[in-house]
């Protein structure tokens, strides 16, 4: 029997042995950040429409901004309080 085990072998065990949710939930929320952070994601917004659908909107500053309110136009939606549970994380 081999004594001596490459990283690559001790990492595959470690992974096998320590990986729960919670390492990899927080493993992908930073890998999700350093990706925002790279492409210089400014704004990320927690949006529900006036007949309660949820979503997330990622922009960049005013740009995200004039992205909504495109979309909500497209929707019909004529007037900016429709947009008041839109709340910046």
């Amino acid at each position: 029997m081999r004594q001596e085990r490459s990283q690559e072998e001790l990492l595959q065990d470690l992974i096998e042995i320590e990986v729960d949710d919670g390492l990899i939930a927080g493993a992908v929320l930073i890998l999700i950040g350093a990706i925002l952070n790279a492409i210089g994601i400014t704004q990320v917004l927690l949006t529900k429409s006036p007949r309660g659908a949820e979503g997330v909107i990622i922009g960049n500053g005013v740009a995200s901004i004039g992205n909504v309110m495109q979309a909500v136009a497209r929707k019909g939606y004529t007037s900016a309080k429709n947009l008041k549970g839109t709340i910046p994380v």
